[in-house]
């Protein structure tokens, strides 16, 4: 994960100021293995978990993520409670 990711797929901040996601989160059922997972920091992460951000895995693997301009994502896009688009 962190010779895929390098660092944060939000902002870029460095690996070490990173955590690990479950990019279709655990408590969902997502397994915990090293395609559901990707480095996001501190602040990014709550912006995922408080719906102000989305993680995507691109068609070569890799995450990307998209912070909302609002609080909240267009209801269109909007994911389901506890889950990214993958």
């Amino acid at each position: 994960m962190i010779v895929r990711d390098r660092r944060c797929v939000g902002c870029h901040a460095p690996a070490v100021r990173c955590q690990v996601h479950h990019v279709h989160w655990w408590r969902a059922g997502g397994p915990t293995d090293v395609d559901n997972l990707t480095l996001l920091c501190w602040s990014c992460h709550a912006d995922v978990h408080h719906g102000r951000a989305t993680v995507t895995r691109q068609p070569d693997g890799r995450y990307t993520t998209h912070h909302w301009a609002a609080s909240r994502p267009p209801a269109a896009a909007a994911a389901p409670a506890g889950r990214h688009t993958a």
